[in-house]
């Protein structure tokens, strides 16, 4: 099934979505978005919250990845073949080692930012943000559900300003934008939905045949701030300022600070400015 083909909505969430989806997971198979008429609240990155606003996408997909086989594969590795030409490469299993997870993230990253790059001109700001320049436009989380040492799912949330507006006095006027506000235009929200589920299905499907050297890639291509000074702010309280050097394959930003290099954990990041 196709992600996002198969749609439920809920008439009122009393919990964030992302967590009725973890509570409520074998309820719902593989590709479904689920959607709440009312929310009492929307969860962004660390125990911080989404602002909501009308006008506004809160999307939650439940994803329920397979394994293939049994062998853990690398970023370029193929499985044999016979007939000439090498096959796809092996999917790994889920459950040996985060760095696929971490591409999965990149690849669902790379397809909203896609999707909405038709309306405005975006770009991801690390780890976990799409924005207009160093405005926030979408904010995206991924979630294992682990039982024992298999997983059972993946919750990807994503929340997207869209037709709604940080006018005159708004506290996130400086920091928040819209599509709207951006194109001085409302947009359809039903076709935008749509549109981000197809580039989810697409890129979904890459991460599945293990395509990892083309997802990060393409995922690198869609970074802001590259070379800029930056500070990031880090879970546990902590600050660190230095200029973007690179990102590992893992994902991890690595900063220069005075000629020498810092590596933030993907994981580790709480926000950057």
């Amino acid at each position: 099934m196709s992600i996002g083909q198969r749609i439920v909505t809920i008439p009122s969430l009393s919990v964030s979505s992302m967590t009725y989806a973890k509570q409520h997971l074998d309820a719902y198979p593989h590709g479904t978005l689920l959607k709440a008429t009312r929310h009492a609240f929307a969860r962004g990155r660390g125990e911080r919250t989404w602002e909501m606003m009308d006008g506004q996408l809160l999307l939650t997909y439940v994803l329920k990845p397979t394994d293939a086989d049994d062998t853990r594969t690398s970023l370029v590795e193929a499985t044999p073949s016979f007939g000439g030409q090498a096959s796809l490469p092996r999917r790994p299993r889920l459950d040996r080692g985060p760095i696929h997870l971490h591409h999965l993230f990149m690849a669902l990253t790379v397809a909203v930012t896609k999707a909405l790059q038709t309306a405005t001109s975006c770009k991801v700001k690390w780890p976990n943000d799409i924005v207009c320049g160093r405005k926030k436009l979408a904010g995206m989380l991924l979630e294992p559900v682990w039982r024992g040492t298999e997983l059972a799912g993946v919750i990807f949330g994503l929340g997207v300003n869209v037709n709604n507006r940080f006018d005159g006095g708004h506290p996130l006027r400086t920091i928040a934008t819209s599509i709207g506000e951006q194109k001085e235009a409302f947009s359809d929200l039903y076709a935008l939905e749509a549109l981000i589920s197809d580039h989810l299905s697409h890129w979904y499907m890459l991460w599945e045949q293990g395509k990892y050297e083309d997802i990060f890639s393409a995922w690198i291509n869609q970074l802001a701030f590259r070379g800029e000074t930056l500070t990031v702010h880090r879970h546990d309280g902590s600050s660190i300022t230095g200029i973007f050097a690179y990102i590992k394959p893992n994902g991890n930003l690595v900063l220069e600070c005075d000629s020498v290099e810092e590596e933030i954990l993907f994981t580790q990041a709480q926000s950057i400015e």
